[in-house]
């Protein structure tokens, strides 16, 4: 794991203050172990903190009332979560659980917010980053308003496989966690595995998942 110092040289926003600003950024900063399922924040609540992952993945989930999620958003190791309400004062649209243990470090942005206030640098660096966000987020909109099922089941199928550079790989999600990222449910993806199965393009067991042709994985997944 890097170093804090060598973590917020590469962080946006943080990379544009001086050294003394970021010496007292790490002076401020409260530092936190995480298991996984660990809940940061509910949807609902006023949150106006920031933090940066040191190492994990935490999910931005939305749940339904009918126990369905969705994940809106991952973070990984190096990003920072800047929460809503210290923007707006608004609770807080989702929920954000760690998906592995995570470690991190958290600011309230009473305490952060007059480090970067006169900096303009740091300030664009913002606006860049919170824009970057929300044009991800709205390319998960257009898939789930416009793009079948099968093919964005494709599309993290080829994730996964992009990820380990091999053409076998283990199932480390689980149907529902699939059905989250997908925005579908447990009993869609399975019979939708099994249907990639059928036609060849896959073959699944309990433990593994191998790709078999990958040119239909990429046509299913431009369809989506």
């Amino acid at each position: 794991m890097q170093s804090v110092e060598s973590q917020l040289v590469l962080t946006p926003v943080f990379r544009k203050l001086c050294k003394l600003q970021q010496k007292e950024l790490q002076r401020l900063g409260i530092n936190r172990i995480l298991e996984k399922g660990d809940r940061i924040i509910s949807y609902g609540e006023i949150w106006r903190y920031v933090i940066l992952i040191r190492e994990g993945i935490i999910e931005a989930r939305k749940e339904s009332e009918e126990g369905r999620t969705l994940v809106v958003c991952t973070y990984k190791t190096g990003d920072v979560i800047w929460g809503h309400a210290m923007f707006d004062g608004e609770p807080t649209p989702g929920t954000l659980v760690a998906k592995v243990p995570c470690i991190i470090i958290q600011w309230h942005g009473n305490e952060l917010f007059p480090l970067i206030w006169n900096n303009n640098e740091a300030l664009w660096d913002l606006c860049v980053l919170l824009h970057q966000r929300l044009r991800k987020t709205s390319n998960v909109i257009e898939e789930l308003a416009f793009s079948p099922t099968a093919g964005r089941l494709a599309k993290l199928l080829l994730e996964f496989f992009k990820s380990e550079h091999q053409a076998s790989v283990k199932r480390i999600m689980t149907l529902d966690e699939m059905a989250a990222r997908v925005g579908t449910t447990r009993e869609v993806v399975c019979r939708l595995l099994y249907r990639f199965s059928h036609s060849n393009i896959i073959q699944v067991n309990r433990t593994h998942i191998r790709l078999m042709n990958k040119s239909e994985l990429h046509k299913l997944a431009g369809k989506g």
